[in-house]
Parts: C-alpha cells; structure tokens; sequence
C-alpha cells in the first residue's frame, strides 16, 4: 500500500506542476507550445524528486519548493521580470496544488488510492482553468503584478498615455482580452500602441517591421502614410487587403512578404520605389499593376508569388513597360521579371536582348519557350525550377547557359544547343529528368547535366576541352556517350552510378583518370583507354561489377590502391610494360584475387 502511495504522490506532483506553470505561464505571456511543454515537464520532474527524500527536514523541504519554480523560469523567460512571473505561478501554485492535495488527502480514505487519484487530477484541472480565467478577469487591478498600467508614446510632439496595455515582451495584450494588440508606427512611437489608437494610424509613418508577423489582421487603411518600412507587414498571413495613400512613396524590402491572403494590391500613382522581395511569398496575388511614378523595382520583387499571372506597367512610366503580363525595361530590351503564374507557350520579343537573373525563376505553368533572336546569354537562374516547362527554343547565336539556368526543369525533354555555344556552366541542367538525348558543342561546367535519369545518349563535339566535375553522375539510364577527341581533362566522379553505360572511349588527349570516375558503373564491361594515361585514381573503377579485361599503358606512373575496389570480375589485364614494371606499380594496389596480367 505504501508503495502505491508513493507512485500516486509522484504523479499528482508531476501534473499538478504542469497544470501550475501552464496556467501561470500562459496569463503573463504567450510563448512557444514545444518550450512552455519543455519548461513545465522541468518543473513537473523537479518536484516529484522530493518523494526520493522523504527524510527531508521540514525546512529543507520548504526551501526545496520555494526555490523549485527558478529553473523552469529562468529557461522560459530569463531574468527579466523574474519576480512577476514568480509570484503569479506562486500564487497558482497555491490555488491549485492547494486545493488538489487537500481533494487528495481526504478523500483518499472514504474512495481509495486510485479514485481519489482521478479525483484529484480532475480537481486540479478544473481549479487551474478556473484560476486562469479568475485572473483574466482581476487583469485591471493585477497591473501591478503583470504589467504597466500606462504606457506612454509620443505622437506629434504631444505625450500620450494610454490604460490597460501589458507588455509582455514579443507580444501586446489589452487588458481584459487575450487578443493580439497590432504593433503599430515603431518610428514614432516610444511603446507599443493598442487598438483603441488604431485611428490615428492615418497620420504615421509605418517604420521598419512595425506590423511584423501579426496573423490577426485583414484590413488596414492609411490616409497619410508615406513610407512603409523593411518588413513592415512581413508574414502578416492573415491580411487580405491593404489600401494605400496616393502619398506613399516607398514600400520597404520584403513589406509585404509572407501576406499570403492578399488577392489584389492597388498601387497608387505617387509611388517611387519598391524594394526587394516587397511581395514575395504572396501566394495568392494574381495581378499586380505598376505605376507611372516607380523609378525603382528591387530583385525578385514577386518571389515564391506563385499565383501571380500578370504585371502591369502603366503606358506612362519612363522607367519601365510591360508586354504580354511580363515586366520589362522600358525600351522592352531587358526582361526583367515573368510573373510565376504565366502559363502555357511563351515567345519572347525579338526586342529583348538580356534576360535578368531568375526572371523566369519557378514559373511552374510555362510550358514552352521561344527566347528572342538577339540573347547571347542566359544568365544564372534563369529558368531553374520550371517544373512543367517541355520545350525551349534557343537563338542560333547563344554564346553561354550559365548556372543552374535550367536546373530542375523536371520535364524538360527537347533542347538543341546552338553550335555557337561556348561554355555550359555549373548544374545548367542538373535533375532535368525527362531529357533523352543532348549534343554539346563545347567544355562543361561541374554537375552539368546530375541525375538526369532518363538521358540516354550524349554527343559532345570538338572544340570542347573539359568536362566538369560529376557533369554526368547519377545518369542511370546513360547507355550511350561520345567524347569529342579535343577534350583536355575531365573531372571527378562524371560517369559515377551511370548504371547502364557498357563501353567507353577516352579521348587521347586524357592523362589521368580522376578520382571515383568509373564508380559504381555496374554495367560497364569495356572501357578504352588513350596511351597517355600517366595515373589512375581513388576509387575510379569501384563497384565496375561486370568489367571483365582491360588494357593499361606503360605510360602509368601511378595507381591509387583501391582504384579497382570491388571490381571482382575482372579476369585479365593487358600491360603494355613489363612485370618488374607492374609490381613497382601495384605493390600497394588491392586486385581481384584471380586476376591474371598479360604483358604484351
């Protein structure tokens, strides 16, 4: 029976402790659900440690409770405002651990252990909700405990002082409402405002993130605003409409980032600039018009706005135009921005002689592009994660792709890449995975064309020097590749996992054979070599389970000891040197045991 006792005390003082904190957390502040769990079941374990020492003097026992809720505070809160949130989870502590372990200790001998247990969990959960809302309602003369009763702000040169307001250090609460208080006009204010002001925020200026991450909102009206700050209703996700001043002249980088409720946004005539990301992540914006007064558009203005179908510039602006829903420079020769949401074919105006970085960034809906005649480089970005886009037509003077220009154009499958073409950058068409076949004019930069898995042939011409490292590494379906015989040098690990290539030709002009460069081709079965070869590298035949000869030269100087690491069916290798010359070379080299040399 004692026994049992003791395992009902040490749950009763976890959850007890868990009802106390929850309850005297929650009236100060609102804070993570996962740290006010943390700091609850911290305090909960910290008390029932007391049953483990049940010789404990009554002083020792006193000073152990006194001092219990420290740690857990001071996890969630710091030091700041200590005492406050002290005494109100003392007070609690007393409502409720009170009242549960004076329901336990006498009803247990008229119910039991067990359903005196129930009861007093049940107790306990009762007396907390109604401590906490007990609270709530005794918020104006608890001020003193939890809060300022005044709070002061400057408006105009004239000081203010308003009732009712508690700071609670990330959030604002009035004070007989557990609602959000709007965070309004940081660059004027000295504290935070509540909603009984929100009439004066036609005459302030909104400065930087003074409505951040609020999710309460749906509307707010200015009449006299001029600037919005950096951030200023940044992640504001529940705000669906925002009327603006023909005063404002400025939007802040990312003002409006993350307001993913916003269908329809007017801009005014007035407006001078906008910064960057300013209505990014704006899921569910479909137009946007531009007008005649901005001289300045920020990069990736619309980012992530994956809805958004048109942009419009109005016919008067000297700065910039628009042309089929698609932002452009005002002589209509660079094209800035396509907006996320265009769909279908695309044909870019012959006018249009540079693309910007990411211009058609994401753009999931395009699915065929015809660039302009007079683009001689597609920049970095460009067309990365167009993931429905099936077809591009490129100009016959395109002299460079650069990086990731068409990177995870998941179904792109036709491309010819112009004879003019004379370098492909890094990851150009990385995880294109429905291309087929591709024919290269020129050097390829590093992770070129990774995990295209369904390319099956490549051609690369002459006039190409280097291929970059992994160009082509986890092609599984690559059956077919021909090396141009100009190339120079080729990279680290570019045929690695190019499960189903059987046969290779080097090209003569190759003296090394790099590192991990043949690993894990499980089909390979014939590779030739050139007569230049001088080393071969880690692990560049790893995992070549069906490679059963090959023909090395005298020319080699240097095989690294497990360049054939798993390679167990390899039966012969032809040596165009002697055996003195082979063991100098492989004496430290890891070979098929049944391997047989033939010097020739």
């Amino acid at each position: 029976m004692q026994i049992i006792y003791i395992d009902i005390l040490f749950m009763i003082n976890f959850i007890m402790d868990i009802f106390i904190f929850f309850t005297g957390s929650l009236l100060y502040k609102r804070v993570p659900f996962k740290k006010l769990v943390l700091a609850s079941t911290a305090a909960a374990i910290l008390s029932c440690l007391v049953v483990m020492f049940p010789n404990l003097e009554k002083l020792s026992f006193n000073l152990y409770y006194i001092f219990l809720p420290c740690i857990p505070i001071i996890l969630l809160y710091g030091i700041k405002n200590f005492l406050k949130v002290y005494l109100i989870n003392f007070f609690c502590a007393c409502m409720i651990g009170g009242v549960a372990f004076n329901v336990y200790f006498y009803s247990t001998t008229m119910l039991g252990s067990k359903a005196s247990f129930i009861l007093t969990i049940l107790c306990g959960a009762i007396i907390s909700f109604l401590t906490y809302y007990f609270l709530i309602a005794m918020r104006k003369k608890l001020l003193f405990i939890i809060g300022e009763a005044f709070i002061s702000f400057e408006l105009f040169g004239n000081t203010v002082n308003l009732k009712g307001i508690i700071d609670t250090g990330n959030m604002l609460y009035t004070a007989f409402s557990k609602e959000p208080v709007i965070i309004v006009a940081l660059s004027k204010v000295k504290k935070y405002l509540g909603p009984e002001l929100l009439k004066f925020v036609d005459e302030i200026d909104t400065g930087k993130e003074s409505l951040k991450m609020l999710d309460k909102i749906s509307l707010i009206p200015f009449n006299s605003v001029t600037s919005l700050g950096n951030k200023a209703f940044w992640k504001c996700s529940g705000l669906e409409k925002v009327i603006l001043p023909a005063g404002l002249k400025h939007i802040g980088d990312s003002a409006f980032s993350g307001c993913r409720q916003i269908t329809k946004l007017k801009l005014l005539s007035g407006l001078e600039t906008i910064g960057d990301r300013a209505f990014s992540w704006c899921n569910k914006l479909e137009q946007i018009k531009i007008p005649d007064t901005v001289s300045h558009i920020g990069s990736e203005v619309f980012w992530m706005s994956s809805n958004l179908r048109e942009i419009e510039v109005d016919k008067n602006n000297s700065n910039y135009s628009s042309e089929n829903g698609v932002l452009m420079s005002k002589e209509k020769d660079v094209l800035i921005q396509c907006p996320e949401g265009k769909e279908g074919v695309y044909q870019m105006l012959d006018s249009v002689t540079s693309i910007n970085s990411k211009a058609f960034f994401r753009c999931h809906k395009l699915t065929e592009v015809k660039l302009s005649n007079n683009i001689q480089s597609i920049n970095e970005y460009t067309f990365k994660n167009c993931y429905n886009l099936i077809k591009v037509i490129f100009p016959n003077n395109l002299k460079s792709i650069k990086k990731c220009a068409f990177a995870n154009c998941k179904n792109l499958n036709e491309i010819s890449i112009p004879s003019s073409v004379s370098f492909l950058g890094d990851r150009a068409f990385a995880k294109c995975s429905r291309l087929i076949s591709v024919t290269i004019p020129c050097s390829i930069g590093t992770e070129t064309f990774l995990k295209c898995s369904q390319l099956q042939s490549v051609t690369i011409l002459d006039g190409a020097t280097s291929i970059g490292d992994r160009s082509f590494s986890n092609c599984q379906n690559l059956i077919k590749i021909k090396l141009a015989n100009t190339i120079q040098s080729i990279g680290l690990s570019v045929f690695s996992k190019c499960h189903k290539l059987t046969n290779i030709i080097l090209p003569e002009n190759i003296d090394s054979l790099s590192n991990r460069l043949f690993s894990n081709c499980t089909e390979l079965n014939k590779i030739t070599i050139s007569s230049n070869i001088k080393s071969i590298g880690y692990k560049t035949f790893m995992h070549c389970n069906n490679l059963v000869e090959i023909t090395l030269p005298n020319t080699l100087v240097f095989v690294a000891n497990v360049a054939f690491l798993d390679c167990n069916k390899i039966q012969k290798i032809y040596y165009n040197g002697s055996s003195q010359q082979w063991k100098s070379l492989t004496n430290s080299c890891l070979l098929p045991k049944n391997v047989s040399v033939i010097y020739f």
